[in-house]
């Protein structure tokens, strides 16, 4: 904070400044003929400008107003590291509870646990790699799950160490599911997201679970949204998996 002593040396700064530039031009309009009698009221206006500047800019004011920016700059850069580091053992933790739901998956159905090598952003036609292959033991065909136990892909051909994996509710395909009881085909639109159309009359909840028998009877997706009533000629479901596909990291491939 400024005081009124630390203004008032500003002002005489200026103002001396001001007079001294005003000598100098004097001297430059006058040839020289004023030089020797401004010399010495020149040199008592610098020593003076010089006071001032001492006075007004070594104070420690400004010094310490530089200092003070400098350690908030000091602790924004702290507070964003901490932050990032907050958010890694957010996302090291979210990895290891999947990573735990998987080994309880292998308990129950043989297979292996898959990192996930490729986009699903990358590709557009419902395609993602997987970091395993003929060596780990993956087959064709073979049904390719979350964490949750929804099944998002099947296999669709195996190299050495890696798998490409077609997206259960690919673009441009169709699959026979149940919705609870009711008979529905999907077409999928991709991004874990399919629509279909249910008989006239169908009463179906959202959040029902949708099972494919082409997955084994395993669940696919759950409904989302229901347009229709009980007058309507057909009802329309939008049926979605419940995965975020672009922060999957790890998947379960059984092993038929």
């Amino acid at each position: 904070m400024y005081t009124d002593t630390n203004k008032r040396g500003r002002k005489k700064l200026l103002l001396m400044t001001l007079a001294v530039a005003g000598l100098f031009f004097i001297d430059m309009l006058s040839g020289g003929i004023v030089r020797a009698p401004l010399r010495g009221i020149g040199a008592f206006l610098y020593q003076k400008v010089d006071y001032v500047w001492v006075a007004t800019f070594g104070s420690g004011v400004f010094s310490n107003k530089a200092q003070l920016q400098s350690e908030n700059n000091a602790l924004r850069t702290k507070i964003a590291s901490l932050q990032e580091q907050l958010a890694e053992t957010a996302v090291s933790g979210a990895q290891i509870q999947s990573l735990r739901m998987f080994a309880h998956m292998a308990s129950t159905t043989k297979g292996i646990t898959a990192p996930i090598i490729s986009s699903f952003t990358v590709s557009a036609y419902g395609t993602f790699l997987i970091g395993a292959g003929k060596a780990e033991g993956v087959q064709s065909g073979a049904l390719v799950l979350s964490d949750g136990g929804f099944v998002v892909g099947t296999v669709l051909d195996v190299q050495q160490s890696s798998s490409l994996v077609s997206e259960i509710f690919r673009a441009g395909e169709s699959i026979d599911v149940h919705a609870g009881s009711i008979p529905i085909t999907l077409a999928g639109r991709g991004g874990g997201n399919a629509i279909g159309m249910a008989p006239r009359g169908s009463l179906i909840a959202t959040g029902t679970a949708v099972t494919a028998q082409s997955a084994l009877g395993k669940p696919v997706g759950l409904v989302e949204h229901v347009e229709g009533d009980m007058s309507s000629a057909s009802t329309a479901v939008y049926v979605r998996t419940p995965v975020n596909f672009t922060e999957l990291q790890f998947v379960y491939v059984e092993n038929r």
